[in-house]
């Protein structure tokens, strides 16, 4: 009995070292398939051929233990920028967006407000890496300093290519989440005059006109962006809302019809608001 005791402790010993065993080689091989990968992407890189690096670092970064821990290593947060520029030049934007904002999330400590330094002067890349810090300015700790920082990068895409409008445009809602309102009805208005046909911008515009009190140039601005994309919910909202400010019951309350039938949670914000 005692023998089968022993032979059974024994078995046991071996089926709970088995798990130990295949995580280390797994852990292993998946070090060993990032450094291949991860090669493959700098070769890529440092050729020029940045859409054929994407999918190489996006790969080497997973098998690496993932973007947290790559933004988290100062060894890996480079290869986590190359990819966000790879993604940029290549014309993944939305991706570059992304993958910056994943980084900027994920860094700890003094690393969070360190610019992310890029090694080409690409106007859509410092576009694409602006709106990753004003995207991030709600993470605590960083709310101020993301939309400085935001501002820094919009400003320099502008440098690099005078005629970006989305640039103006984004500086203004840079300027606007700081107060600066007056700054950023400039940039607005700088947008509107490279894209006239900006239903954002002259939403942005109004929005930054009512801040200011300027209700008569805020009204024209929202009544502009209905004009040029009367699907565009936002502007019926904040016309109803510059209505209610100056108490004329009777325009809000067009509004508020109009987005019963566009969109009902704003007409139930708008409702929240003139209850308020």
């Amino acid at each position: 009995m005692l023998r089968k005791l022993n032979s059974l402790w024994l078995l046991i010993l071996f089926i709970s070292f088995i798990p130990s065993v295949i995580a280390q080689k797994v852990e292993t091989q998946e070090a060993d398939n990032a450094a291949i990968y991860l090669n493959q992407g700098l070769e890529s890189y440092q050729q020029g051929k940045y859409g054929e690096a994407v999918l190489p670092f996006k790969k080497a970064i997973q098998l690496n233990g993932g973007f947290i821990k790559a933004a988290r290593n100062p060894e890996w947060r480079e290869v986590v920028i190359k990819l966000g520029i790879a993604e940029s030049i290549s014309g993944n934007h939305d991706g570059a967006m992304i993958t910056f904002s994943s980084l900027i999330m994920n860094l700890q400590g003094n690393d969070a407000k360190q610019i992310i330094l890029l090694d080409t002067e690409n106007a859509q890349l410092y576009y694409d890496l602006g709106t990753a810090y004003y995207v991030s300015h709600g993470v605590p700790g960083l709310q101020d300093f993301s939309m400085k920082t935001a501002i820094a990068l919009f400003r320099k895409a502008i440098v690099l290519k005078p005629d970006f409008a989305e640039a103006y445009e984004y500086l203004g809602y840079s300027f606007d989440a700081q107060h600066k309102y007056e700054a950023a009805v400039d940039a607005y208005k700088e947008a509107i005059r490279l894209k006239p046909e900006s239903a954002e911008s002259y939403n942005g515009l109004g929005l930054a006109y009512r801040s200011l009190n300027n209700y008569a140039d805020a009204i024209e601005a929202f009544k502009k962006s209905i004009s040029i994309n009367p699907d565009f919910v936002a502007p019926y909202e904040h016309l109803g809302m510059t209505y209610i400010d100056i108490g004329n019951r009777a325009l809000a309350m067009e509004q508020y019809r109009i987005l019963m039938k566009l969109s009902p949670k704003s007409a139930e914000e708008l409702r929240f608001y003139w209850k308020n």
